[in-house]
């Protein structure tokens, strides 16, 4: 695969890949699903072929079966309660997202495959030796345009000292400052409360962590957000966003 004059190992990628397929392969009998079951198989196989010879037309048509598939499954994972979805499907998707993002970065849709691979990674399910789809996402964030935002630098965000709730019947807190191991192995024996200062201002993190590092270096993958103070607010919801968005909108609001 060429992204942006670079390559990454198709063939690596694709002995991974294809050695977990059969874990998915042997579930389409069981479920009895064979309109799912022949629509994957052509999708595998078209995807074999263009990995040893491309052809962008023939790529574009295996994007087109990758969509008809995902919404096939994304009707079924989203009907009733999450818990009772069949794992297999969930599996599935993820096998379908990884694929999808492998066409749309041989078309160069940078952006568009590492949102592929991540509604894989949030609402699919691991089966099997799979770590190459968070390799690809990872691979893939390399060589997305750095965002406008990360042309001003900002600072790392400093600590915030919270203000806790006044409480009229209560017991003083013991509080340490950055305790050793033995210490704090030692603070565990009485099975009593304790507060640990300053442990992870060594952390590289608390340096670098900036939002324009993390815009620079993350911006473009999507995560899970939850938006109100309580989950009882009835402004509380939920939604995907791409990191960059989430800063921009409410780190950077201001």
């Amino acid at each position: 695969m060429i992204v942006n004059g670079l390559s990454f190992d198709n063939i690596h990628v694709a002995t991974k890949f294809y050695s977990t397929c059969s874990v998915i392969a042997e579930e389409f009998s069981r479920l009895y699903c064979v309109k799912e079951k022949d629509l994957y198989g052509v999708i595998l196989g078209r995807t074999s072929n263009l990995i040893k010879d491309y052809d962008v037309n023939v790529s574009k048509q295996v994007l087109q079966e990758c969509d008809i598939l995902l919404d096939l499954i994304w009707e079924t994972i989203n009907i009733g309660h999450w818990k009772n979805v069949d794992v297999f499907w969930r599996q599935l998707y993820r096998s379908i997202c990884f694929i999808k993002s492998v066409n749309l970065s041989w078309d160069d849709r940078i952006s568009e495959a590492i949102l592929s691979c991540d509604m894989g990674l949030i609402m699919g399910a691991p089966f099997g030796e799979e770590l190459f789809v968070q390799e690809l996402a990872d691979f893939l964030s390399q060589y997305v345009s750095i965002d406008s935002l990360c042309e001003t630098e900002h600072e790392p965000v400093g600590k915030a000292e919270v203000p806790l709730p006044f409480l009229t019947n209560h017991k003083k807190i013991q509080q340490v400052n950055a305790p050793s191991l033995e210490k704090f192995i030692e603070l565990l024996k009485p099975s009593t409360p304790f507060i640990m200062k300053n442990v992870i201002d060594h952390w590289p993190a608390m340096k670098k962590w900036s939002p324009s590092y993390l815009i620079q270096n993350h911006g473009e993958r999507t995560v899970p957000i939850e938006i109100g103070s309580s989950y009882t607010s009835e402004q509380w919801s939920q939604k995907l966003l791409k990191l960059k968005d989430f800063i921009r909108t409410y780190m950077l609001k201001s």
